[in-house]
């Protein structure tokens, strides 16, 4: 596997869509409260990445069972040794993304294969690494492991593979009379596609469409334009105004009256987008609040859920109080709730249960002061 700096670009293909759209928002998401906490999920897609990579260097002929033995030591075991059942379900799906490589190589006739590999496009700021590179005499055919399970992602002109297939170009065959992109994406229905361009086009684009938007973006002027789609994954749509203002407005008409079943029917589509702004919001304010501070609010650690923590040693403690094994049998499957209705009068359920007793969940969470609240 490569070993290429973990720097990212400032203009990467990976949220091309957006700031290609949206120029603005490489300043604001410069704004962003960032945190080291990574998704489970981003954790999950490194290591299926990984894999990936090990298996499609043996579908190509490569010795790469040391890289197999080496990375179930330190990574595979770790997160999925205890879950079997996930532990086939990844090897099986990084099996399918080396075969995909293998069987495009045969059917272009590669000449040579790339992986993990960094392609500059020649735009300042535009770069980024590729997951997959085939090169043939007339083509190139860049392709793009996803693995999450969510939404689904098409190859049809989608801005990052394309840059990808740029810098491929520009790197290893600039002579190329066509790009060929995919993603292959094995944990969603049809989630293999193919999108092809030519070489021409595929400058034209770059030259026209991608370098002005990039600088406009590095520029301290680029201009805002949300969207759903462009504020999905920006890390400025808790705090853009712009963002707000689009969530905010929304034009009834004149008349003082209630909504009426065609009004519903404009605002229901919309309810989807402004809960995860909402979210979103709520995510940022909680950074901010605790980093920065928020006038008026506060976090707090949430006390979570009051659970039995220690099921057998809760039981063991109530037989020693004096509690036949019949009364409190259900504690296993119903907790505190249940125990409560066979306890007798006087009887403390701290007192019994000590630390066997606990908390379970209960985050940091953002509360108002206590001021505001009676204002």
């Amino acid at each position: 596997m490569t070993d290429e700096p973990t720097k990212h670009a400032r203009l990467g293909p990976s949220s091309a869509h957006r700031w290609i759209n949206c120029p603005g928002s490489l300043r604001m998401s410069e704004h962003a409260v960032q945190t080291d906490e990574g998704s489970p999920w981003a954790t999950e897609g490194t290591i299926a990445h990984s894999l990936g990579e090990i298996l499609a260097r043996k579908a190509m002929g490569e010795s790469a069972d040391h890289m197999l033995t080496a990375w179930e030591d330190h990574e595979f075991e770790p997160e999925y040794g205890a879950d079997p059942v996930r532990n086939r379900e990844m090897m099986g799906h990084a099996q399918g993304y080396a075969d995909f490589i293998f069987e495009q190589s045969e059917f272009m006739n590669a000449e040579t294969y790339f992986f993990e590999e960094r392609v500059e496009t020649g735009i300042p700021e535009v770069w980024g690494t590729a997951d997959a590179i085939l090169v043939s005499e007339k083509s190139i055919h860049v392709i793009d492991f996803k693995y999450g399970s969510g939404v689904p992602v098409s190859a049809e002109r989608n801005p990052q593979l394309l840059l990808y297939g740029l810098g491929a170009m520009r790197k290893f065959h600039p002579d190329a009379e066509r790009v060929i992109v995919s993603v292959y994406q094995p944990r969603v229905r049809d989630g293999v596609s193919s999108y092809s361009v030519t070489s021409q086009w595929l400058q034209f684009w770059a030259d026209e469409v991608v370098a002005p938007a990039a600088r406009e973006a590095l520029s301290s002027h680029g201009h805002l334009a949300p969207s759903a789609s462009n504020c999905r994954w920006c890390p400025a749509a808790g705090f853009c105004k712009a963002r707000a203002a689009m969530e905010l407005r929304h034009d009834f008409g004149t008349e003082p009256e209630m909504m009426k079943g065609k009004d519903i029917a404009e605002v229901l589509p919309k309810l989807p987008d402004i809960q995860k702004w909402i979210e979103q919001v709520k995510a940022n304010a909680l950074l901010r609040a605790e980093f920065e501070g928020i006038p008026g609010y506060r976090v707090e650690q949430g006390r979570g859920t009051r659970k039995i923590l220690d099921s057998d040693g809760a039981i063991d403690r109530l037989q020693e109080a004096g509690y036949d094994f019949d009364q409190i049998a259900s504690v296993k499957v119903n907790g505190i709730t249940a125990l409560k209705k066979v306890m007798e009068d006087g009887d403390d359920l701290d007192t019994l249960l000590g630390d066997t007793l606990g908390y379970t969940g209960g985050g940091p969470k953002l509360v108002r002061d206590k001021e505001e609240d009676n204002e």
